[in-house]
């Protein structure tokens, strides 16, 4: 004799349940565990394209194609910035596993540099607006990108940090944010101000004024554009042959170019 059996309701219920609801678009981009089209997105984000961004910049922090910089007082600041966060995201992305007692440290850093990228993305947005027209200023959204994505590692280093006391995370963020981000910022502003002085002696001094800053600008590796137009523009003025001569030198000392190729003004 065969037994049939039958497939009620309760079967189907049950076959029902083994599929669990699919999590919602922001749930999912700030949940506990990534996924690998996460993971890609991050990196390149976060370490691609503002690298190629700072690298092929024509107007944000350096000036090239249009004669000024939008923010070209911050190149300095800004780079230092870019350098840290990004050094950092790298290494919670390589070592995430033996750093992750030191979550709350990250999460402060990554936190920060959400809020520069998103200043920076802020400030240039008109600009970005108008240079869709020629589809260039869909790099200017960049920052914003770049914001989306610390801010998201921040919530999941933080979720790393809770193990500890509230007093040892808040302890450990700030001491993270001072010693990683403002730190850094503070003695950029003070070289900056450095080398305006320098570059500032060095264009109303005398020769012998002059020579002498010129040796401490040379002490730093990098000098921001705004200081070496400024140079470029002094030399031009410059009617002292010795002095016009002097600065054709730093000039092409700092910039590594030839001096026409800082000015559209034909060399005598």
């Amino acid at each position: 004799m065969r037994v049939r059996l039958k497939v009620g309701p309760m079967n189907q219920i049950s076959s029902q349940r083994v599929a669990a609801p699919k999590r919602r678009f922001w749930a999912r981009q700030f949940a506990a565990d990534s996924t690998t089209s996460q993971d890609a997105f991050d990196v390149i984000c976060a370490v691609v394209l503002p690298i190629f961004v700072l690298v092929a910049d024509p107007v944000v922090f350096r000036v090239r194609a249009f004669g000024v910089a939008i923010l070209g007082d911050f190149q300095l600041v800004a780079y230092v910035v870019a350098a840290i966060s990004m050094g950092v995201f790298l290494a919670w992305r390589t070592f995430q596993t033996r750093v992750s007692r030191f979550g709350a440290a990250f999460a402060a850093v990554f936190f920060l540099s959400a809020i520069c990228a998103g200043v920076i993305g802020l400030a240039i947005l008109p600009y970005s607006l108008i240079g869709l027209m020629v589809l260039i200023g869909l790099l200017g959204f960049t920052p914003f990108f770049t914001a989306f994505v610390f801010l998201r590692n921040g919530v999941r280093a933080a979720r790393f940090g809770q193990s500890a006391s509230s007093f040892r995370r808040w302890l450990a963020m700030m001491a993270a944010g001072v010693l990683v981000v403002i730190l850094p910022v503070v003695v950029s502003v003070r070289i900056d101000t450095a080398i305006a002085s320098s570059v500032h002696t060095i264009i109303v001094g005398d020769l012998v004024d002059a020579r002498d800053a010129a040796n401490r600008l040379e002490r730093y590796p990098f000098v921001p554009d705004k200081y070496r137009h400024q140079l470029v523009e002094a030399y031009w003025r410059e009617v002292n042959p010795f002095k016009r001569a002097m600065l054709k030198r730093i000039c092409e000392d700092i910039t590594g170019d030839e001096i026409r190729d800082w000015s559209p003004m034909p060399i005598d």
